[in-house]
């Protein structure tokens, strides 16, 4: 199946970490806390295999709709978990 349109629309970004570290000036020990902003990984080839698996950017259509609402920790793991079926699916082929 494949979706063009108003869903490629929602696919605007390629994949990107940008990640900042600043320092609490007023602890006595001064610790890095990190933030990240994770870019969608659409690469606007948005079509599904049999499994509902997206084969541009690897991601099941559960987590390309809960990509904006999720944390930065549910972002990196869907970049893990799709990140591994995109290299899985071009070993196999």
């Amino acid at each position: 199946m494949c979706f063009s349109g108003k869903f490629s629309q929602l696919c605007a970004y390629n994949s990107d970490v940008r990640c900042t570290m600043s320092e609490n000036q007023n602890a006595k020990r001064a610790e890095p806390i990190e933030t990240c902003s994770y870019k969608s990984p659409c690469v606007r080839h948005c079509c599904f295999d049999d499994k509902d698996i997206c084969i541009g950017c690897g991601r099941t259509l559960d987590e390309i709709c809960r990509w904006s609402n999720a944390t930065n920790s549910e972002k990196q793991k869907i970049l893990i978990n799709s990140l591994a079926r995109v290299q899985s699916r071009n070993i196999s082929t």
